[in-house]
């Protein structure tokens, strides 16, 4: 797409949803995954079955098929994370994935459950996520950890992520942004078009309002 002249890139983008999601995402490895996955599932849900890689199939069902075969291929390089939500997606994907799905090794929790539960206290106490804009060294700590988990989302385990989501709302709907960007973008989208709408201009930052 860089390639493309502006004029050119516009007028694909404009062409079709799919295609301007596509487009959106394909800088980001993460998005351009969820992207394809919810190709996947659509496919599934509108055709009851996997795609097919057959001269038979349309082009775009090939496409989506390759992909498939492609992550089920690689699934020892394929973070736990990502194992757990393409065998959730749809129950279409269980058995294929469950049939690749590596060993592993389940992690000690109990450090783990502990910053949950000190995560749980602070967002119940201030009824925010912790921050390291802060003078509260403990409060540093705490974001310095989240922050950490953020970073390393693919390859935490499902038991973590679960840990993580249960800890408080809050978090839940961060680790969903996390687990999610292609929604959470699409979230923000529609967040902006509302604004736009009431306000008749784009946020900014130094507003009080905003």
């Amino acid at each position: 797409f860089a390639r493309l002249p502006p004029r050119h890139a516009k007028e694909l983008e404009a062409s079709d949803p799919l295609i301007h999601a596509y487009m959106q995402c394909s800088g980001d490895p993460l998005l351009e995954w969820h992207f394809w996955l919810e190709k996947l599932v659509q496919f599934m849900n509108g055709h009851g079955r996997l795609p097919l890689t057959s001269k038979t199939a349309s082009t775009e069902e090939q496409e989506i098929a390759c992909w498939f075969e492609n992550q089920i291929e690689n699934t020892p390089a394929m973070s736990p994370t990502k194992l757990s939500l393409m065998e959730r997606a749809h129950p279409l994907l269980q058995e294929p994935v469950s049939k690749v799905r590596p060993a592993t090794k389940s992690p000690n929790m109990t450090t783990y459950h502990c910053h949950c539960s000190d995560l749980r206290r602070f967002c119940e106490t201030f009824n925010m996520v912790p921050t390291t804009y802060t003078s509260s060294n403990s409060e540093k700590k705490l974001a310095s950890w989240l922050g950490r988990q953020r970073r390393k989302v693919g390859s935490l385990t499902a038991q973590q992520v679960e840990c993580l989501r249960s800890s408080h709302p809050l978090v839940s709907h961060q680790v969903a942004g996390w687990l999610n960007p292609l929604q959470l973008w699409r979230e923000q989208c529609a967040q902006l078009s509302v604004f736009v709408c009431l306000h008749s201009r784009l946020p900014a930052t130094n507003r009080s309002e905003e």
